[in-house]
C-alpha cells in the first residue's frame, strides 16, 4: 500500500484546488512519519515491523545509562540507573536486581526495597524448574553456579562434588595445584589428600621406566626377559626366565610336564668306605658288602618318590632293598649269581 498518492495535474494548471489537494496529501503523509529531531508527533501508532533487521546503537533501556554490573549490593552506596547487583541478603536473597532510579542505598537491602522506584528484579531465583533452582552463591557475579533440588551444587549445569561430574575444589586439588611439572616425574600420593611427585629411574625409591632394567637381588624393579640362548648359557644374572624359556633351555619338547630331580649322588662304595664324587641333597653310607644307605639332606614330603641307580661294573645291578622312608632309602648291588658286591661309580637319581 502506497503511503502517498498524488493525482497528476493534466489540466487546470492554475487551479488552486488541485494544488492544495496535492499539498494536503503531502502534509498528511509527513505527519504519519517519525521525525529524527523529535518533532511531534514522534511516536508509533502501531507495531514496527523491522523485517528481520536490527536496530543499531539502541540504548539498553529508556534510562540514562546502559546496563552496568555493580557486584553484590552494598549499604550506603550510590547506584545509578541501570546498575545491576546481586542480592546477598534479605528477602531478595539470590535475586538479580536492576536500579531503576539513581539513589544512595539504605543500611539494609530490605529497607532499600521499601521504595519501589529504587530497584526491580531482573533475574529471580524462584522455584525449581526441571530439577534446577536459581543461583545460590553470593560470591559469583554471573548466572553459572546453581543447585539442584537435592542440594548438589552445579557449575554451568555440571554437578560439583560427591557423585558429580566435577570435583569440588578441596584439599586434594589444592595439593595438586601446588605441584610443579617436570620431565620424568610421576604424580603419586604420600597421604590422604596429599599429592607428591616421584622421580623415575633405577635408583631405590624411584619409579622404573619401561625399557630400563632396575631389578637386582636386593631391589625390586623391572627386569628384562631372557631368550632361549641366554637361558641355555646360564650366565646372565640380570634377566628373568619364563616357563616357556625354561622348557626350551632344558631341550624339553612337546607339552608333557617337566619334573625336577629332587636328589642325586655319584659315589664309590669300596670296603674302605664311601667316596662321594658329587651330590645334591643326598649323602651315602656303606652298611655292608654291596649295601648302601642314601640319606636326604632335606627330607622328601612322602615316600612316593622314584629312584633309579646304576654302577660301572658290568653284570652288577643296583636295586632298592628294605622299606623307603621320607628321610632315606636302601640300595643293594648284586650280580647275576645273586651275590652282593662292593662296586664303584654308583649313580643315583631321585624324582618326585
Amino acid at each position: 500500500m502506497a503511503k502517498l498518492t498524488i493525482n497528476d495535474i493534466t489540466a487546470g494548471y492554475a487551479s488552486n484546488t488541485a494544488l492544495n489537494t496535492a499539498f494536503t496529501a503531502i502534509e498528511t503523509a509527513l505527519e504519519n512519519t517519525v521525525s529524527r529531531d523529535g518533532t511531534s508527533p514522534n511516536q508509533m501508532g502501531a507495531n514496527l515491523d523491522m523485517n528481520g533487521y536490527a536496530i543499531l546503537n539502541q540504548k539498553a533501556t529508556s534510562g540514562n545509562e546502559n546496563f552496568v554490573w555493580a557486584g553484590t549490593w552494598l549499604p550506603n552506596t550510590h547506584y545509578d540507573q541501570n546498575n545491576l547487583v546481586y542480592a546477598a541478603e534479605g528477602t531478595e536473597l539470590g535475586n538479580g536486581l536492576i536500579c531503576t532510579t539513581a539513589h544512595t542505598s539504605a543500611s539494609t537491602l530490605d529497607a532499600d526495597m521499601v521504595d519501589p522506584s529504587n530497584w526491580d528484579v531482573y533475574v529471580q531465583k524462584g522455584a525449581s524448574v526441571g530439577g534446577i533452582a536459581g543461583p545460590v552463591s553470593s560470591t559469583v557475579n554471573y548466572l553459572s553456579q546453581w543447585s539442584d533440588t537435592t542440594g548438589t551444587t552445579l557449575k554451568n549445569g555440571v554437578p560439583i562434588g560427591s557423585g558429580g561430574g566435577v570435583q569440588a575444589y578441596d584439599a586434594l586439588l589444592t595439593s595438586l595445584a601446588a605441584q610443579t611439572t617436570a620431565n620424568n616425574n610421576v604424580q603419586a600420593y604420600s597421604g590422604v589428600d596429599t599429592a607428591t611427585l616421584l622421580s623415575t629411574g633405577t635408583a631405590s625409591g624411584n619409579i622404573p621406566l619401561v625399557g630400563t632394567s632396575s631389578a637386582t637381588t636386593t631391589l625390586a624393579g623391572l627386569s628384562e626377559l631372557a631368550d632361549s640362548s641366554e637361558a641355555v648359557a646360564g650366565t646372565n644374572a640380570l634377566k628373568t626366565l619364563t616357563p616357556a624359556t625354561l622348557r626350551n633351555s632344558l631341550a624339553a619338547t612337546g607339552t608333557a610336564p617337566i619334573y625336577a630331580c629332587r636328589a642325586w649322588i655319584n659315589f664309590d662304595g669300596p670296603i674302605t668306605g664311601i667316596v662321594a664324587r658329587a651330590s645334591g641333597n643326598a649323602t651315602a653310607t656303606r652298611t655292608g658288602v654291596g649295601l648302601y644307605t642314601v640319606t636326604f639332606i632335606t627330607p622328601m614330603s612322602d615316600t612316593n618318590y622314584a629312584v633309579t641307580a646304576s654302577c660301572a661294573l658290568s653284570g652288577v645291578f643296583i636295586s632298592l632293598t628294605g622299606t623307603k622312608t621320607a628321610s632315606e632309602f636302601y640300595l643293594v648291588a648284586r650280580g647275576h649269581d645273586g651275590v652282593a658286591y662292593d662296586v664303584s661309580d654308583i649313580s643315583v637319581i631321585v624324582v618326585r
